[in-house]
Order: C-alpha cells, then structure tokens, then sequence
C-alpha cells in the first residue's frame, strides 16, 4: 500500500541530515518532488529532502559542504533550475551560468564538465584525499541537463499535447493584451498554474496537483526520476 508524502517541507541543514540529501530550492520545490516521487515509486523515498529557499541558497550549502573537515553525508544530491534570470560576469546566461557558477564553486573539488551529460550529474570527489570527507555528488539542471529552463518546464512535457498548446496560448494572448504582471522567464509557471486552476482551483499547491493533473507525469519525468535511482540507489516498485 502507498504511504503518502510527508507534509511539512524541511529546511537543509545537512550538520541534522542523514546520510542521503536531496536539495531542492524552494518549499513547492520540496513539495512537488515528494509527490512526484511518491507517485513514481509508491513510497516516500529513504533519503531526506531539504529546501533552501532559492538558487543561491541550494549552492551556498554546496559550497559549504566543501568546507566540511568530516563526512556528513555519503551521497548529496542538488536540484537547481537553469533559466535566463541572472547572467555571470562573462555574459553567460541560463544552462551555461549555472554550469560556469557550479564549476566556480565545485571544480576544486569535483570535475563539473562544460556541459553536463543530459542523463544527469553524478561524481565522486576528483581526489583521493576528499572522498573520505566529502560525499558523492548529483546534480540535475532543471529541466533537462540540455536546455534553458525550470521545473515547470519539465511539468508542461507532462501535460497533455492539446491542453499545453491551448493554455499557452491563452497566456500569450493575455501577456499581449497587458493583462499579466509575470516575467518572461515565469512564463512556464504561468502555464503550468493555469493548466492546474482550470483543473481544479482547489489544489493548494503545485504537490498536491501532480499526480492528478498532469497525464504524462511518468513518462515526461523519467530521464529524472533514473536519475534519481541511480544517484540514491534505490529501485522504484511496481
């Protein structure tokens, strides 16, 4: 029988974090992917989840677990968005600063590639002297390793053809019309929260609307949910 997905999204504190971290950005962030993963799996997953707030906040706590002289964890896994908000110094944008920053971050300690491989990140410590205190590391970029985006853009794959194609038309119109106040950028959550009210207006957040209202959940999400697998070791069930 499935157990249902904890409740309260915790806050990363990886010093109080078992031994498997997943980071997420935000509460939805933790949200979703616990409904997402319970709807995939059957089960809540044995490795913790825990929120920080924002992008910088998910690679603050990266950073920071570089600075550990002791292993916390065995295995600390990041989720982080690659859209076009925030351009670096060299006027990279979207996929490639995400990537340029996690390399300004990481790369003394982890081999971060240039592009990341679309089947997700996963490594261990570049040299022997940092594995026994630093933890295996995942990353996926949001939302596909490949492209410019967010979660909400992998959720618009889940959706179906016809009612993706009418929604984000009706956005468009509307952004036209200048009857909307979101970013180009907030685009995809604009959809997606569309797709979600018209559904059902009574969904209190993103979590609680997936397993319902997006028709090619699975499919759309497994390249990240093997990921995930991979990464934690642990197989879905039936």
């Amino acid at each position: 029988m499935a157990t249902s997905p904890q409740i309260k999204a915790v806050k990363a504190d990886l010093t109080h974090m078992g031994k498997k971290v997943l980071l997420v950005e935000g509460p939805d962030d933790w949200h979703a992917l616990s409904h997402l993963i319970n709807k995939s799996t059957g089960t809540f997953p044995k490795y913790e989840l825990g929120y920080c707030e924002n992008d910088d906040g998910v690679l603050d706590v990266l950073s920071g677990m570089t600075e550990a002289s002791t292993k916390t964890q065995a295995i600390l896994g990041a989720i982080l968005d690659a859209d076009q908000c925030k351009k670096d110094d060299a006027g990279n944008e979207g996929i490639q600063s995400r990537i340029r920053s996690l390399q300004g971050r990481l790369g003394k300690f982890y081999a971060i590639p240039d592009k990341f491989p679309d089947d997700g990140l996963i490594l261990a410590p570049t040299q022997e002297v940092d594995r026994g205190r630093l933890p295996v590391l995942g990353i996926w970029l949001m939302p596909d390793n490949v492209r410019d985006g967010i979660f909400e853009d992998l959720l618009r794959v889940a959706m179906a053809p016809e009612s993706e194609k009418y929604i984000s038309a009706v956005v468009d119109r509307a952004t036209k019309d200048g009857m909307t106040g979101f970013r180009d950028v907030e685009r995809p959550k604009a959809i997606v929260k569309t797709h979600i009210a018209w559904r059902d207006p009574n969904k209190k957040n993103l979590g609680e609307a997936i397993s319902a209202h997006f028709d090619n959940l699975i499919p759309a999400c497994q390249p990240f949910l093997n990921w995930l697998e991979r990464l934690f070791g642990e197989v879905p069930q039936p």
